[in-house]
């Protein structure tokens, strides 16, 4: 499902998809080698879609008197923090994902590195996103109740979240 659980089937010039049988083999090889790569297309959706669907997602936070933002390592890649997921010809600058690239064969890898744009969690600073949700918090007095993260980058605390007010699950 996409934004607001409507429905993200592909339209005509939406989905990038990278099937397999179009791929330079060192890249099949990855593609083919795990599950974390069985569906690595992107969907990108047209500006105008794309404003259709902050409108309503801000109309639902205007209204809202109680709210809880669930995050995972997407909203930490404009950090340039690679997430864990996406596939070997994403447009993300942080490359392919870290259980993509290790599922994937030296050349793979090696290719992925010469393009990857990427820091450390150390070096990392809070994005907007990352502050957005903080503002949305206003020290318990806005509609942001909780935050749910998945990551381990420690930006949410970074960017001013309150401890009280964000709650991480991490996996191994």
């Amino acid at each position: 499902l996409g934004i607001l659980g409507e429905p993200s089937s592909p339209q005509p010039g939406r989905r990038r998809s990278y099937s397999p049988s179009h791929l330079p083999a060192s890249v099949r090889a990855c593609e083919m080698a795990s599950t974390v790569c069985e569906d690595t297309s992107e969907v990108h959706d047209a500006p105008e879609e794309v404003r259709r669907k902050v409108k309503r997602l801000a109309k639902y936070v205007r209204t809202s008197k109680h709210m809880i933002a669930f995050t995972g390592a997407g909203v930490s890649t404009a950090a340039g923090i690679p997430d864990f997921r996406s596939g070997v010809n994403t447009s993300l600058e942080t490359g392919a994902g870290a259980w993509v690239l290790r599922a994937s064969t030296p050349d793979v890898r090696k290719a992925n590195a010469a393009r990857r744009v990427a820091t450390t969690t150390v070096k990392a600073v809070p994005t907007s996103t990352h502050m957005s949700l903080v503002k949305l918090h206003g020290n318990g007095k806005g509609p942001l109740k909780a935050l749910v993260s998945q990551n381990t980058d420690g930006l949410h605390r970074r960017s001013g979240m309150p401890p009280e007010a964000l709650a991480e699950l991490h996996g191994k």
